[in-house]
């Protein structure tokens, strides 16, 4: 079992639509076929679900702006779950978290921002599992076929998220 993680919803659901499927609560089930034979889990950010740390939390002096505090440049940034997408991000962490997903394939947008945005859901999950990526310039039902069958290594992208 697969899961796969789209930028947005509308997005997840433009993916999913050339397959047979069931709309979940968060997610859509994909069921088995020939690309997926064991079936797999469409699921989304809503853009960003995870926003940069704010400054207290590196340091507690850095909560109050002073001029003299300034540039604030931790020595490696944070992220956290920005509280009005937590629901989202449960949804995606848990389906990451099953034991029968083996895999997971990176859908969102191409480029460093969508790179960004779902790595770090993954980091920020706990889960360290093998990843693909989905590199499309276009959703039509057949770019996006022809891209679950010719999947990245996700190392051919990862410099976009360093």
């Amino acid at each position: 079992m697969k899961v796969i993680i789209a930028e947005k919803p509308d997005q997840g659901a433009t993916l999913a639509s050339i397959f047979r499927t069931k709309k979940r609560q968060g997610y859509i089930e994909i069921l088995p076929n020939d690309l997926f034979p064991n079936g797999a889990y469409m699921t989304w950010a809503i853009g960003h679900l995870c926003q940069l740390a704010p400054p207290e939390r590196y340091r507690s002096e850095w909560k109050r702006w002073t001029l003299k505090a300034l540039p604030i440049i931790p020595e490696r940034f944070e992220y956290e779950v920005e509280k009005a997408k937590a629901k989202q991000f449960k949804v995606v962490k848990e389906l990451l978290r099953k034991p029968e997903v083996k895999e997971i394939i990176h859908a969102g947008d191409a480029g460093r921002e969508g790179e960004l945005i779902v790595r770090n859901i993954i980091r920020l999950s706990g889960v360290n599992k093998p990843m693909k990526r989905l590199w499309l310039s276009s959703l039509t039902p057949k770019a996006i076929e022809e891209g679950f069958r010719r999947l990245l290594d996700e190392r051919t992208t990862r410099p976009l998220y360093e």
